[in-house]
């Protein structure tokens, strides 16, 4: 089932505790919607949608004046939640000129979007995802931190080249 959001606060509240379970993942569209909340309104407002069935959040959706139509979900299998995401977006008269999300879905939904509009679709740009997993502890070398005087300066042109 679709559902369409009014702010990003709602929005949040409804997809927030799913995509924070892999804040990495959705990190852009978490971070967009949370940059909205309280934001004033304007003459067109954000669409924020999500797709949900018996099993939870399948996509959650994000498109702001301008900018790429954002795509989340934590399922590989989404064929049946984007159906209702483009009907929600013709509903609404929202014309995505882009969208990011990972390879999988954005290919799913650029390949649906063009089927039913007929517009021409291309590969801007891939991305990756890079995820810090492990950090080590740095160990300490010896010495102090100093003011840097004249007497450094060869040091200091050595360290630039």
């Amino acid at each position: 089932m679709l559902k369409t959001f009014a702010d990003a606060d709602e929005f949040l509240r409804a997809v927030g505790p799913t995509l924070e379970e892999h804040e990495a993942e959705h990190h852009l569209l978490l971070g967009v919607a949370t940059a909205l909340q309280g934001a004033k309104p304007s003459v067109v407002r954000p669409f924020f949608a999500a797709v949900s069935d018996g099993s939870g959040l399948a996509l959650a959706a994000l498109l702001t004046p301008a900018r790429p139509l954002l795509l989340a979900s934590d399922r590989d299998e989404i064929e049946t939640a984007l159906e209702q995401l483009w009907e929600g977006l013709t509903a609404t008269g929202q014309r995505p000129e882009k969208v990011l999300g990972t390879m999988h879905h954005a290919d799913a939904f650029v390949s649906g979007w063009q089927r039913r509009t007929g517009c021409a679709t291309g590969l801007s740009m891939r991305q990756r995802l890079y995820v810090v997993t492990d950090v080590r502890d740095v160990p300490m070398v010896p010495g102090a931190l100093r003011q840097a005087t004249v007497g450094d300066h060869e040091l200091v042109a050595d360290w630039r080249m």
